[in-house]
């Protein structure tokens, strides 16, 4: 790639934690109950737009030169 990525960000949890899948590449975390899960992966449902415009712009993102 030809541009910079900014890192990630990573967290420590504890806590008793559930996840669901919010596109082919992307999941969420969060507190491990239903409704909780639920309104996350509602406020995250656009991330597979947002990756694909990414790699639009800046090329397609690769994992450790992978």
């Amino acid at each position: 790639m030809e541009h910079a990525v900014p890192p990630y960000l990573f967290a420590f949890v504890v806590g008793e934690l559930g996840n669901t899948e919010v596109g082919p590449r992307t999941r969420v975390y969060a507190e491990d109950v239903l409704a909780v899960l639920d309104l996350v992966a509602k406020e995250f449902f656009g991330m597979e737009e947002m990756i694909r415009e990414r790699e639009r712009l800046f090329g397609s993102y690769s994992v450790c030169g992978a």
